[in-house]
């Protein structure tokens, strides 16, 4: 029987079987702790693998690819966070956060945009209320001095604006202002108003006397009058207080804007120190649902930032409606229902979000809100009076 023989692997082919592998390629070191970096980042200190010392281009595209990926979960934030009550909330406790904007971001933003939009629209009522101190003027030459200041704080205000809407009803003011001076003016001069020009109807000055006054002709108002600080804790210090709050009253009086900057200056502290009340509230509300309070902190980030919101959608609305008021009619009242339902939108979705988010029946949650809400509004009247105050006490 032929025995076939196999052929033996020899030469190339066997030195090539027997070859030791290629070992892989090191992947670079961190700059920082000298780790391997597995990715954009090193997994150890967190520090980049890219610095900003290099080429141009390179820099533009992570500067554009950054902003569209920001772009991208600020829209997919906001639609949710407006229209679906407690969604983002229980996405975030799901473990799916990289898809959104974080909570803490969201807040901040939306409450600084606030603020600057309540700051815009304060600015343009209180000018509008400013027309009335042209009656006060009793020589042409202080009708155009006042002119001239209400317009130039107008043109900060414009300046500081940075949309076309709130410049659009800073320009109504100023022609309203204009309109008032030259009334002003003509009734001084006894000449008649220029041709095209009507007569502004003033309102009625109207006033606020905070304290006592002891005499009718020399009343400077107080705040805090007839309080005896005898027997409290830090007694000086809240005489020295509120000393200076009376002595403050007459300049935010008289310099209205002054006052108007340092309050919307306290506001974010405001904000920051009611934040963590609001879930303490939430916390005690359900102390036996066995919830961490950084839970319920993540709640109230997202339930003020819906707040914040639709405090700036009101904002926009009420100055749509009162900027397209004399020339498009049809539309400003469209404004002004869209309004009055994003009014009754807010307190529903609030109620929603406590529903979806918690998960207890209607009756409990109604009647929970109910406290809630109460509770807290009544905390939150208290703090912007201490905010004022504070506001009095630091001008």
């Amino acid at each position: 029987m032929e025995t076939e023989v196999l052929p033996n692997s020899t030469g190339e082919e066997a030195a090539e079987s027997h070859s030791p592998p290629v070992p892989a390629e090191q992947p670079p070191a961190c700059a920082n702790c000298g780790t391997p970096l597995l990715g954009p980042h090193c997994y150890q200190c967190g520090q980049s693998r890219d610095s900003l010392v290099r080429h141009l281009p390179g820099i533009l595209s992570d500067f554009f690819s950054t902003l569209l990926a920001l772009d991208s979960r600020v829209w997919r934030t906001l639609g949710p966070l407006f229209a679906k009550p407690g969604f983002l909330s229980r996405e975030y406790f799901a473990g799916r956060r990289a898809r959104y904007v974080s909570p803490v971001r969201l807040f901040i933003f939306l409450s600084l945009a606030a603020v600057f939009l309540m700051r815009v629209a304060i600015s343009v009522d209180g000018a509008q209320l400013q027309e009335s101190r042209f009656d006060d003027a009793a020589t042409v030459a202080e009708v155009e001095r006042m002119r001239t200041e209400m317009l130039a704080q107008l043109d900060r205000t414009r300046q500081d604006a940075g949309n076309e809407l709130a410049i659009g009803a800073l320009d109504a003011v100023s022609d309203k202002l204009n309109s008032a001076a030259d009334a002003r003016i003509a009734e001084l001069t006894g000449e008649p108003l220029p041709e095209g020009a009507a007569p502004v109807a003033q309102p009625e000055p109207k006033a606020l006397l905070l304290g006592t006054c002891e005499a009718e002709d020399d009343c400077t108002p107080r705040v805090v009058a007839d309080v005896d600080f005898e027997g409290w804790p830090a007694k000086e210090w809240l005489e020295e207080k509120s000393d200076s709050i009376n002595a403050n009253l007459k300049v935010a009086m008289e310099n209205p804007d002054r006052f108007k900057d340092t309050f919307f200056r306290n506001i974010p502290t405001l904000l920051i120190l009611l934040l963590p009340v609001f879930a303490l509230l939430l916390w005690l509300f359900y102390l036996y649902r066995g919830w961490l309070y950084m839970e319920h902190v993540i709640v109230a980030l997202h339930s003020h930032a819906f707040l914040f919101l639709g405090l700036v959608l009101l904002t926009l609305l009420s100055s749509l409606e009162e900027w397209l008021e004399g020339s498009l009619p049809l539309a400003a009242s469209l404004a002004g229902w869209l309004f009055v339902a994003l009014s009754v939108w807010i307190p529903l979705y609030l109620l929603l979000m406590q529903k979806r988010v918690y998960g207890q029946g209607w009756p409990v949650t109604i009647i929970k809100f109910s406290l809630f809400g109460l509770i807290y509004s009544y905390l939150l009247v208290v703090a912007v009076v201490f905010t004022v105050l504070a506001s009095l006490a630091s001008l």
